[in-house]
Order: structure tokens, then C-alpha cells, then sequence
């Protein structure tokens, strides 16, 4: 995770670094960067002095032009869609793939023509007064680094609500839980995506001694006292990366939409009090809801009840 956030944070000062000219806003179609790939590789006479490359060169080229239509555009003013990813604009032709993640497009255009045009003719263009050519390419490789600083900004910040201060403190068992579970072939609950953004879901095996029910007084069936129950909680943890999500200023917008959620099953022990073992005696078994830090479970057996509590921490990294 550790050197995920170091190259995140490499390219946000990568880009932050480029020069004004690199920001302004442009639009290339697959034809106009194909046009000009192939112009600017007859004006140096690429295939003269490197005929391999120009081969490999034309032949990447016929494959960019086959995937998308001509009129497919590479845009830098991008939509955000945090739970899909980055979509591509194109102008609607029968060839196109509109849902396609812009990402899934670049191999063709950054492998084919950057590494033989940019890398290689650039130099040729600039002294032979072409370098006018090149536009089309830089514009969607302008396009490839800005939409990659906006993908690993979006990272941070899934990973700061995921790990930052107002996540949920994790006991030891909870870390070592989670670590292991993102080593599963399947299901891919935890860790992170190949994309480099965490995945939404944590487990959760936790010890409660938090949760609290009404208990009637001995002798006096109309007064209620609170009473703890101390409980086993094992579920599933749910973080909201939406960026409306977890960040509203008052408690009651956090409330409604809270950065996270929970469910799973409760274990408590026979009778009521804090501290205590949940097998102990005839454990009662159930079922919890979490909304962000509130928690409302449901106890069967030989005493059903309903239990609420909070998302606190009484022990670090303990209970």
C-alpha cells in the first residue's frame, strides 16, 4: 500500500511540475492521429533508416484504425464517474464502443505511436520545420497524463476513507484478517484493484462490550433500566467512496450518508453485562445492521432482544 501512495503521489508532483501549454484543453480523433503519425513518418523517411520499426510502426497503426472509428475523439475534459471509472467521449458511430474505459484504449495509441513517433521522429520533425505534425499525438498523450493525475488523485482519496481518521479503527485481529483475505483467488473482497484504488470491503471480527439493551426492573414491570451486552460481532465492512459520502458538515447529513456500512452476525453470551464471554452458557445468536457509526442488532434464544450501539473503540487495537 505503501508504494502504491509513494507513485500516486510521484505522479501528482510528475504533473503538477509540466508546463502551461501541456494543460490546455484539446480534442484528437483516431484519424487525424493516424494521418498524422504516417505523415510525419514519410517527411523523416522513417522507413529508410529504420524499417523494422516502420513495419511494426504501420502495422499498429492498421490496428488503432480497425478497433475505433475515425471519428473516435481523445478528449482531456473527461466526465468523473468515481464507481466506474473514466469513460471515454465519442461521437456515435456504429464502431464504437461508448462504455469502453478510456484507459482500455491507450496501449494501441501509446505503445504504436508515441514509442515511434514522439521517442523517435520528434527530433527529425523539429529540425525539419514539421513539428506541427506531432499535435494530434501529444494531444491525446496530454489527455493520457492528466486523466492518469485524476485517477490517482481519486486513489488518495479512496484510500484516506478507507484508512485515513474517519475510518473505522481496526483490532489486531481485524488487520491480520484483512491482510491475509486479499491473498484469496477468490472472493477479492479486500486489498486493492489492478487499477491501484482499495477495494470498498473490510471484514469485520471484533469483541463488543458496547452494545446496550432495556431490561425490565425486578418488581416494577413499567420501568426499564440499560443494561451492556457484551457480544462477538463477525461481517462485512462497506466504505462509500462517493465523494458525497462521509464529508457532509453536520451530524445529520453524516447520518444519512455516512462513509461507511456494515452487516453480520452477533454472538452474546446467556445473560446481560459488560465484559463478558459471548459462549458462555446458552450463547444467543443474531443478526446487526450498521449505518455508519450506528449499530442496531437483533438477539434470539431463550431471551430475544434488540441491542444498539456505536463504532467505538474502548482498547486500541484490542476491543
Amino acid at each position: 500500500m505503501v508504494s502504491r501512495l509513494t507513485r500516486s503521489l510521484a505522479a501528482f508532483v510528475f504533473v503538477a511540475a509540466g508546463d502551461a501549454a501541456a494543460q490546455q484543453a484539446c480534442t484528437a480523433t483516431v484519424r487525424e492521429v493516424v494521418d498524422s503519425a504516417r505523415v510525419a513518418a514519410a517527411v523523416t523517411r522513417y522507413a529508410l533508416w529504420d524499417s523494422a520499426g516502420a513495419v511494426q510502426f504501420e502495422a499498429r497503426l492498421d490496428t488503432l484504425s480497425r478497433e475505433y472509428d475515425g471519428s473516435f475523439s481523445y478528449r482531456t475534459a473527461l466526465p468523473d464517474d468515481a464507481q466506474r471509472g473514466f469513460r471515454v467521449l465519442a461521437k456515435h458511430a456504429p464502431t464504437v464502443r461508448a462504455g469502453r474505459d478510456f484507459l482500455a484504449g491507450v496501449p494501441g495509441v501509446y505503445e504504436g505511436v508515441q514509442d515511434a513517433l514522439l521517442n523517435t521522429l520528434r527530433d527529425s520533425l523539429v529540425r525539419l520545420g514539421r513539428a506541427s505534425l506531432a499535435s494530434p499525438v501529444d494531444c491525446v498523450l496530454r489527455t493520457l497524463r492528466e486523466q492518469a493525475l485524476r485517477r490517482q488523485l481519486e486513489n488518495l482519496r479512496r484510500f484516506e476513507r478507507k484508512f485515513g481518521p474517519s475510518s473505522v479503527k481496526l483490532n489486531f485481529v481485524e488487520v491480520l484478517a484483512n491482510y491475509g483475505l486479499q491473498f484469496l483467488p477468490w472472493p477479492t473482497l479486500t486489498g486493492v484493484d489492478a487499477s491501484g484504488s482499495p477495494r470498498p470491503w473490510e471484514a469485520v471480527v471484533a469483541y463488543r462490550t458496547t452494545y446496550l439493551t432495556l431490561t425490565g426492573v425486578t418488581g416494577d414491570s413499567s420501568k426499564f433500566s440499560p443494561q451492556a451486552v457484551s457480544t462477538a460481532e463477525f461481517g462485512l465492512r462497506h466504505y462509500n467512496f462517493g465523494e458525497s459520502w462521509g464529508t457532509g458538515s453536520s451530524t445529520l447529513s453524516r447520518m444519512l450518508k455516512p462513509g461507511y456500512w456494515s452487516v453480520g452476525v452477533i454472538i452474546a453470551p446467556e445473560s446481560n453485562g459488560a465484559m463478558r464471554y459471548p459462549w458462555r452458557g446458552e450463547s444467543r445468536w443474531g443478526a446487526y445492521v450498521a449505518w455508519g457509526n450506528l449499530k442496531i442488532g437483533w438477539l434470539s434464544g431463550h431471551d430475544r432482544r434488540v441491542v444498539v450501539s456505536r463504532e467505538v473503540m474502548l482498547v486500541p487495537y484490542v476491543f
